[in-house]
């Protein structure tokens, strides 16, 4: 959604595309313990609140390097561009 050019997302929008790609879905709650343990969350989002999230402009390089830890979101990316054997 950022590298697409979002600005922001509500989460109900956000849970709509996680649901559709068999991710894990987040409320506020889990979003705040989400962000709070995941340093590339901060450099894509600007601010959010119990409404839903505003990203940063820029581009992919805003991502860094990979975190180290027990962040779900990398794991969910894999799964999310994991589309089986190259044709």
């Amino acid at each position: 959604m950022h590298e697409n050019g979002a600005d922001q997302i509500s989460f109900d929008e956000l849970n709509n595309d996680l649901a559709a790609m068999g991710l894990e879905q987040f409320d506020y709650n889990s979003f705040v313990a989400e962000y709070k343990s995941d340093p590339k969350l901060k450099g894509i989002i600007k601010n959010f609140n119990d409404q839903g999230i505003m990203f940063k402009q820029g581009n992919a390089s805003d991502l860094g390097a990979p975190a180290m830890g027990k962040s779900k979101v990398p794991a969910m990316a894999k799964r999310a561009t994991n589309v089986g054997a190259e044709l």
